[in-house]
């Protein structure tokens, strides 16, 4: 690692493994104190998002009906091959975890498209469409990873602002809109650590869209910015009255 980032040996550390035990025993290490400690260790992690995109006005429809012919036209497949659209879940675990909530999602809402999963063995999940989700619903409160989406319809931009303010996330938001009073609204009142405005909501560049969010998505910068580093040094402020008796320059 130092011959490749020119940093000093013991600054880099490469560290495999699943997030939920490596992360787990990375908060407990910070939070043990060790002999001579004299500073506080910092986590700065990879949290989550629950991500809303808001598309407004009379294209609710139209839009809802081009979405779900796109999802079931999705290629679900193997990684290696190129018509892939879609690839497997890393692991079983994973597919029934997103397979549970669609399943539960039947009981309470619709399933307005599913696309087809291939039948061979893998850990596939066919991209889903789902709408009349309820907002105390799992699918509409918790993470999911997976190919599942909620839809939920709004009767004004207002409304869809405070639809999609009501998470326990704040990562990532996009905006497709027309008028520029929705715009400017949007960039007031979404209050996501990344907004998106008439462009999709992935794929921000080092440096261009520095990848961060506050509330459950955690502390502000992560990633790609200058503020990233600052998390990570001691802030220090001297004070000095040169009007003091006696100065002498």
């Amino acid at each position: 690692m130092e011959a490749a980032t020119g940093s000093p040996e013991g600054v880099l550390q490469y560290l495999p493994g699943p997030g939920s035990e490596v992360g787990l025993a990375l908060v407990e290490r910070a939070a043990r104190m060790a002999p001579g400690q004299r500073q506080v260790k910092r986590v700065i992690a990879e949290m989550g998002g629950k991500n809303a995109i808001i598309i407004v006005g009379a294209a609710y429809d139209e839009a809802l009906g081009r979405l779900c012919h796109a999802v079931e036209s999705l290629v679900v497949g193997p990684p290696h091959d190129p018509a892939t659209q879609v690839p497997p879940l890393i692991k079983t675990a994973a597919r029934k975890k997103v397979q549970g909530y669609i399943l539960g999602a039947k009981s309470y809402a619709r399933i307005a498209a599913q696309a087809t999963v291939p039948s061979v063995e893998g850990c596939y999940v066919p991209p889903t469409v789902v709408t009349g989700v309820p907002l105390d619903s799992p699918l509409a409160r918790e993470e999911v990873f997976g190919p599942v989406l909620a839809i939920f319809r709004a009767a004004s931009f207002e409304e869809a602002l405070i639809l999609a303010s009501d998470s326990d996330y704040a990562l990532t938001g996009g905006v497709f809109s027309r008028n520029p009073r929705n715009i400017e609204r949007a960039r007031s009142s979404f209050r996501v650590g990344n907004l998106y405005v008439n462009r999709r909501i992935t794929g921000a560049q080092v440096g261009r869209q520095p990848f961060g969010g506050f509330a459950r998505s955690g502390f502000g910068e992560k990633a790609g910015g200058p503020d990233y580093v600052r998390q990570f040094m001691q802030p220090r402020l001297i004070t000095e009255n040169t009007m003091r008796r006696g100065f002498a320059p």
